[in-house]
């Protein structure tokens, strides 16, 4: 199996929130049909530090059952702190053929993070770059080099 590209435009994915049932499993109609994926289509999970990517493969050791649920081991489950009945954000990214579920903790914490930039102020923009309320300076890259052209 190929590694999974290094990234994707955004309108190639789509995004759905669903319950994990005491048994593992988890469906979004719209996101498996919107894949391609169908019953009995076999599915490789591969658990990483805040995601599992599932995967129609022909080698995987589950499979999407009749009701079009995805099976997620208890192993996967527990290494990211998913519980029965807890909510998890899906991914689709059909270009990869590739469903990822993230912990709602996860994208919560990702939320949080960016929450917090509200608090930290103004940026002021200048010629040379943007100056945030830190001080901190970053070069603008919106046209030509650094810059150039930015107001």
């Amino acid at each position: 199996m190929s590694p999974l590209p290094s990234a994707v435009a955004s309108d190639r994915m789509l995004i759905g929130v669903a319950a994990i049932s005491h048994s593992g499993r988890v469906r979004d109609h719209a996101l498996i049909e919107a894949l391609g994926w169908a019953p009995r289509d076999r599915i490789v999970v591969d658990p990483r530090n805040s995601v599992i990517i599932l995967r129609r493969h022909n080698t995987g050791v589950s499979e999407i059952n009749r009701r079009g649920q995805v099976f997620l081991p208890a192993g996967a489950r527990k290494l990211l702190g998913i519980a029965d009945n807890a909510r998890v954000v899906l991914v689709a990214v059909t270009a990869w053929d590739t469903l990822l579920v993230y912990p709602a903790t996860v994208v919560a914490q990702l939320l949080a993070h960016d929450a917090s930039l509200l608090h930290a102020g103004p940026v002021v923009r200048r010629a040379s770059g943007a100056e945030c309320s830190t001080g901190a300076t970053f070069p603008m890259h919106e046209r030509g080099t650094a810059g150039e052209g930015a107001s």
